[in-house]
């Protein structure tokens, strides 16, 4: 095959035979431009990359990736296989990967820690946006010309579900920069991007625009405030450059900077993306739609004043407690955190009972076999109990796992996942009235905390 060799000329060498990449490495973070032969084998490739980086690779994953392409793992049958029949092309970039156990653990700032912490002492309630739904607040929004506050709050918080409204594509212009310009939005960056370009397509087709430059025409003042560099590498590829919003030198620093930034958070977009923000939105805290009551509690289970943070220190008997709500339709979603947790049999039993059991003083599990009726997942053992069926479910939790707990009484489904990763929907019988409940067993300390 053919000789590769290492350059720092930028000009089209495709018809010398050689073809130019630009070759970035997550892990350490390192870049650089690399010619080869159109020729060369995957192995060679690889070599080249290696030698211009300066770092080991064995065991890292490779990607491919062009302007207006979709990212590609190179994976080869063969080493000896040519690049050119794995697709790469001149002008590619050659991503390279790093294997999740040589990267560093990331921590936590300190400052991040001390602001949760403030976020939880001030949760506000549903009952604050009592009126509002998905399906009215952006016309309460639009009537009262982005004046309606607890409206803005309430599309701050509901944002990812909000943007998929057939109004949102019909929002006034400045209204619609409004929601964008918001720093508090809770939404991945690529779904408002998709939403915004719904707009700007639909103004683009009502205005009569070119075809050609009506979308960029349309979307001029909102693109901005877009932060593209919050975005993944997959959205840049499958979504913004397919979008041709961006020009290549955009759609490369991203790809640059993405590369870098996941172990140097100091790390800055370049001087093409300098107009994009690449911040993260802060996001809204949810509303807390209930707490656990300390007065349906076992006598012997901890639960702070606020009731959300429970805890229990003893294996000599079971301790339930029980929500201060009432459900009979709609869906619901809540999540326990695992802070301290006692990883063994029935330790952490969570779901819901029915509202019409008050016996939450006996020392008995919910849904367990002959104990407290109802629905839960048992944590520990990766079981689903309902009043005497117990059947294998999901996996086994540990120690700082987020446990989500989703209730739909409309379709009459329970279903629980893990670090937000669906364990599958458990139970199709659940019917209202019914109120959230967990019981516990060892030593355990969980919180209480509603997703976004």
């Amino acid at each position: 095959m053919g000789k590769i060799e290492e350059t720092k000329d930028t000009k089209d060498t495709s018809s010398s035979g050689g073809i130019r990449l630009f070759a970035r490495v997550d892990y350490p973070p390192k870049e650089a431009q690399i010619k080869v032969d159109a020729k060369a084998s995957f192995e060679d490739l690889k070599k080249a990359v290696a030698a211009a980086v300066d770092v080991k690779l064995a065991r890292y994953t490779y990607f491919t990736v062009g302007y207006k392409t979709d990212v590609a793992e190179l994976a080869p049958a063969k080493e000896s296989d040519s690049i050119a029949d794995l697709g790469v092309k001149e002008g590619h970039t050659i991503l390279v990967r790093a294997p999740a156990d040589i990267k560093p653990i990331k921590r936590r700032a300190k400052k991040e820690k001390e602001e949760d912490k403030k976020d939880e002492k001030s949760s506000v309630t549903v009952d604050r946006y009592k009126g509002l739904n998905e399906k009215n607040v952006l016309k309460k929004f639009v009537e009262q010309k982005g004046k309606h506050k607890l409206a803005g709050e309430y599309i701050d918080i509901y944002a990812g579900k909000i943007v998929k409204r057939p109004e949102f594509a019909k929002l006034p212009k400045d209204i619609l920069l409004m929601i964008v310009k918001s720093d508090t939005l809770n939404i991945k960056e690529v779904d408002l991007f998709d939403a915004c370009l719904a707009w700007g397509k639909r103004e683009a087709k009502e205005t009569k625009l070119d075809e050609k430059d009506g979308l960029k025409t349309a979307l001029a003042d909102i693109l901005p405030h877009i932060r593209f560099p919050c975005m993944t590498t997959q959205d840049v590829a499958v979504k913004v450059t397919q979008s041709g919003l961006l020009d290549s030198d955009q759609i490369l620093d991203l790809f640059t900077y993405l590369g870098i930034k996941a172990n140097n958070k100091k790390a800055t977009p370049g001087k093409s993306l300098a107009k994009f923000t690449h911040r993260d939105r802060k996001g809204r805290k949810p509303p807390s739609w209930f707490k656990f009551d300390v007065n349906k509690k076992h006598s012997n289970l901890t639960c702070s004043s606020d009731g959300t943070t429970i805890s229990s220190n003893t294996t000599s008997y079971y301790q339930p407690i029980f929500g201060d709500i009432t459900l009979s339709e709609g869906s619901w979603d809540y999540e326990i955190v695992l802070q301290q947790y006692y990883n063994s049999s029935y330790s952490v039993c969570v779901g819901y009972v029915p509202s019409s059991y008050t016996n939450w003083s006996s020392s008995q599990m919910i849904g367990y076999s002959g104990h407290i009726p109802g629905w839960s997942f048992a944590c520990a053992n990766a079981q689903k109990y309902n009043s005497g069926s117990m059947t294998n479910y999901g996996r086994t939790c540990q120690q700082g796992d987020v446990v989500g707990v989703k209730l739909d009484l409309d379709k009459k489904t329970l279903e629980f996942s893990i670090n937000g990763t669906s364990q599958g929907v458990a139970f199709t019988d659940v019917s209202g009235p019914v109120r959230p409940a967990i019981s516990l067993y060892g030593t355990n300390t969980v919180q209480l905390r509603f997703p976004k």
